[in-house]
């Protein structure tokens, strides 16, 4: 098993777990392999996120699970032929309370118009007034190295315009509306100096930290996010809304997942197949140990931990009251997709 797995859940959860299945199933037992010793060569059970499942299906990673599904427990509610989802997250748009209203921005932008005067407003901003150097009106981190923030930031304003990244109707599988309205956004936004400086060398954790100092106004966040943010933010007033969209209407927001999947290598597929299927029963330990909105999809009821936190309740209000969009790209497009887009934003942003 991979040591992501406590990672995720920290020691004691991770065991009562694996100990749970083991009094289920006397004849097996799950074992963890140290980290330094974790590559998929002696993995059975690995533990990833979703932006690294295309690219583990195209090195013929991931043993297909085609043969379990109809097989599996009526309690997991959807599942990628390749993984089963263990927990999910909804893209979130945050932004520095203090920082709008300097800016006079009464609430936050609902549409990318009003968030484009208010990114302009920031920009007029003495930044000393709040103790800092600069303050970026949006922060970006588009560095290769982190594939979920980029998908996140970059994704996240096409779907909220109303537009899919993919065509399904057209030989050009890349949908072009797509491409150019990102080019034009970022375009603008770049030209203004709008944006954090050296996009392409930053990460999301960069930008967290920084939105965390307030020194960023504005960034799309995952609801992954929110703890780190009520733990690190103790300096700042800030909120979350859905992503400012091209003309008001229902919100479109993408979901990433932490998925668990089998080894190709390993030789013990159907009795990793067992615990998979437990795991599924159990998606609740995963949400609530990373206080995951919504937690399990496309289940549309909150845990208890929302309704005992202010800011997961809203960030779960915001979630029901959306559009999912669930991307699932061909494998084979996962790459072509992401050196597009990073093409025409290197052009766009200087």
């Amino acid at each position: 098993m991979s040591p992501k797995f406590w990672q995720i859940l920290g020691d004691d959860k991770a065991d009562k777990l694996i100990k749970d299945f083991e009094d289920q199933n006397p004849d097996l037992c799950i074992r963890k392999i140290p980290e330094i010793l974790s590559n998929m060569n002696i993995l059975d059970i690995v533990i990833f996120d979703d932006y690294d499942l295309g690219k583990m299906v195209n090195n013929s990673a991931l043993t297909s699970l085609d043969s379990y599904i109809n097989t599996k427990s009526e309690e997991i509610q959807w599942i990628d032929r390749w993984a089963v989802p263990l927990a999910s997250f909804v893209d979130l748009f945050a932004y520095n309370t203090d920082i709008l209203k300097a800016a006079n921005s009464d609430r936050p932008p609902k549409t990318q118009r009003e968030f484009l005067s208010a990114a302009r407003a920031v920009a007029r901003l003495d930044p000393e007034q709040f103790g800092q150097e600069a303050i970026y009106p949006l922060g970006l981190g588009l560095n290769e190295n982190d594939p979920l923030s980029f998908k996140r930031d970059i994704f996240s304003w096409i779907w909220a315009n109303g537009e899919d990244i993919l065509r399904q109707d057209s030989d050009e599988k890349i949908n072009p509306k797509a491409i150019k309205e990102i080019f034009d956004f970022f375009y603008e936004l770049d030209r203004n100096d709008l944006l954090v400086p050296e996009p392409f060398n930053r990460t999301g954790k960069m930008g967290l930290e920084e939105f965390a100092e307030g020194k960023i106004a504005m960034m799309v966040i995952s609801s992954r996010d929110l703890i780190y943010l009520k733990n690190a933010a103790n300096k700042i007033n800030y909120s979350i809304t859905s992503m400012p969209a091209a003309s008001l209407g229902k919100n479109r927001m993408g979901i990433s997942f932490i998925y668990a999947g089998i080894s190709s290598n390993s030789a013990k597929t159907d009795e990793a197949w067992s615990f998979l299927a437990f795991l599924a029963g159990n998606t609740k330990v995963f949400a609530q140990a990373l206080s995951a909105i919504p937690g399990s999809y496309p289940a549309n009821y909150p845990g208890e931990y929302v309704l005992k936190d202010p800011l997961l309740r809203k960030a779960w209000e915001i979630y029901e009251a959306a559009d999912i969009v669930e991307y699932k790209p061909e494998y084979d497009m996962e790459e072509v997709i992401k050196e597009t887009f990073k093409e025409k934003l290197s052009e766009a942003i200087r």
